[in-house]
């Protein structure tokens, strides 16, 4: 996945390089830097994601459930969102 944004030339010029390095592209024109603000946002939702993982591990392993038995459950469940 690329996320890019910039003026419509810039975009013509680039789509075709950036669409050869992935299987998503998404472009974002006239309004620079919000591929940025989008990738924010995603390193935001990445950082909940893992913090709360590893709440919910140490939860399962107070409890008495060993963590990779708590990961290879989850990696094979809904809580797979990591």
């Amino acid at each position: 996945m690329v996320i890019s944004s910039g003026s419509s030339d810039s975009i013509a010029s680039a789509r075709p390089v950036l669409s050869a390095m992935c299987e998503k592209l998404y472009i974002f024109e006239g309004e620079l830097g919000a591929g940025s603000k989008i990738k924010m946002v995603i390193e935001l939702l990445e950082g909940i994601h893992f913090v709360a993982s590893v709440e919910a591990i140490s939860l399962g392993a107070q409890a008495g459930i060993h963590p990779w038995t708590l990961y290879d459950i989850i990696s094979n469940a809904a809580g797979n969102s990591w």
